[in-house]
């Protein structure tokens, strides 16, 4: 089955189903009715688009990894095949991680298929270490301000 005539298929279904609701009585209303639906009033023409191809990021995953941008568990999570080959990020993504990193806001827009949604895991991970990091390191500091009191002496 090709494309158009899927959405045949699925234009001819929805009717179905949306008619399926009510009957209608009066010839008059149901003429109309009828004569919207033959002019496909109720869906829009079938949308085509190309994505565009993205640009590629400036770094792999394993490189991002390594410069602490990115948690390591991303190149098990962001991976393909059998040998678990962390896939390539885009451009946009590599530069909202890095603002995510810095705890900026960020806004992506781009088109369907341009890993959003990939993006989001990806900050939402970054973040969620950073914020780990900072309570560890709250934690640790009362922590040594605690031990220091115990035995009375200054913290450093």
């Amino acid at each position: 089955m090709d494309i158009f005539d899927l959405d045949q298929a699925l234009i001819e279904r929805y009717e179905t189903f949306a008619r399926s609701f009510s009957e209608i009585r009066a010839p008059e209303i149901r003429t109309q009715v009828d004569a919207a639906y033959n002019e496909q009033r109720f869906w829009p023409e079938p949308l085509i688009t190309m994505n565009p191809r993205y640009e590629e990021a400036d770094h792999s995953i394993d490189q991002l990894i390594a410069q602490d941008v990115l948690d390591p568990a991303i190149s098990k999570i962001f991976a393909t095949g059998p040998d678990r080959t962390p896939i390539k990020l885009h451009r946009h993504q590599e530069r909202a991680v890095a603002k995510a990193r810095n705890g900026e806001s960020f806004i992506v827009t781009t088109g369907t298929g341009s890993g959003k949604i990939a993006l989001l895991l990806l900050a939402d991970r970054r973040c969620s270490r950073a914020r780990a990091a900072r309570r560890r390191g709250a934690a640790d500091a009362r922590d040594h301000h605690l031990s220091h009191e115990r035995v009375g002496q200054q913290p450093t």
